[in-house]
């Protein structure tokens, strides 16, 4: 994973998912860019009624724009600090050497988070995030904007990703399109892991490719994966799926992302919307 993309936020979360990107980058002598977003001008007034005065409106533009002005000092402190504890280089340009040392880069652009995925994201081999609570709204954006438009794959960063080795990788398995998306993006990861367990559950339709299927491709690739068959747990499987990870001690978790309709996609519904609400787990998702 030569290119990592972080999107910045300008909140504590930028702290740990550079800090994993950090880790991951210096894995595999890797770049980072950290991108802090600043919304349009435009953007920066929120809805305001009809025959307010120019003065109220400056007023609450120039507020808007003192905040931004605030979490840009905020993203910039956690790219200074990631800069030095990761043991990064600055680097504007790619390295000419694949072995090049691991480098971050700073850059700060304004627009939307659909722009940012389009100009940045499908650019990145890996991108890393925190996951947004429920009132978030701008890391909602990103996030949503990151997994559906991209095209690349999405790590949900935790703290203890950033500070402790990646050593044990639990793959949830459905012989989805999604998911062999998501194990072909964690590849470079797996073979760092000292232990890879393959996750499924009983389906209403059997998986595409089975995991027997997916053990052998692993091996091709020099790992030595284990299998584990959950019980039933119909609409449970979120939880049945993080309890399982947990007793296998994993780190990150590789998956697919949503195999339904958009409409389902933008409500966060079934397996997905677990993971995501599980600050704990980090997780992988391709989509």
């Amino acid at each position: 994973m030569r290119v990592i993309l972080v999107p910045l936020a300008g909140d504590a979360g930028d702290q740990v998912a550079l800090a994993a990107a950090g880790r991951l980058a210096r894995l595999g002598h890797g770049h980072i860019d950290a991108v802090f977003l600043r919304p349009e001008p435009g953007e920066l007034m929120p809805i305001l009624g009809e025959g307010m005065s120019p003065e109220l409106i400056d007023s609450v533009i120039q507020a808007a724009t003192e905040t931004w002005d605030a979490r840009r000092k905020v993203a910039r402190a956690a790219y200074d600090a990631c800069l030095s504890a990761a043991s990064l280089v600055e680097a504007a340009e790619p390295g000419a050497r694949a072995d090049s040392e691991p480098s971050l880069r700073w850059l700060e652009v304004t627009g939307s988070a659909a722009a940012l995925a389009l100009d940045h994201g499908r650019l990145a081999d890996l991108i890393v995030l925190l996951r947004a609570e429920r009132d978030d709204l701008d890391r909602q954006q990103i996030l949503e904007a990151m997994l559906f438009n991209t095209g690349r794959p999405l790590l949900l960063a935790t703290q203890r990703l950033g500070e402790a080795p990646l050593e044990r990788i639990a793959i949830a398995w459905s012989g989805s399109l999604e998911a062999a998306r998501a194990v072909a993006a964690a590849l470079p990861l797996l073979r760092q892991a000292k232990a890879v367990q393959v996750l499924t559950a009983p389906q209403g339709e059997a998986a595409a490719t089975s995991p027997e299927r997916l053990c052998d491709y692993l091996r091709w690739h020099g790992l030595h994966p284990s299998a584990v068959q959950l019980p039933d747990a119909g609409a449970n499987l979120g939880p049945a799926l993080q309890a399982a990870a947990r007793a296998h001690g994993a780190d990150l978790l590789v998956m697919g992302g949503y195999g339904h309709s958009r409409v389902r996609e933008l409500i966060f519904g079934g397996v997905t919307r677990h993971m995501l609400n599980q600050p704990d787990l980090a997780v992988l998702l391709a989509h």
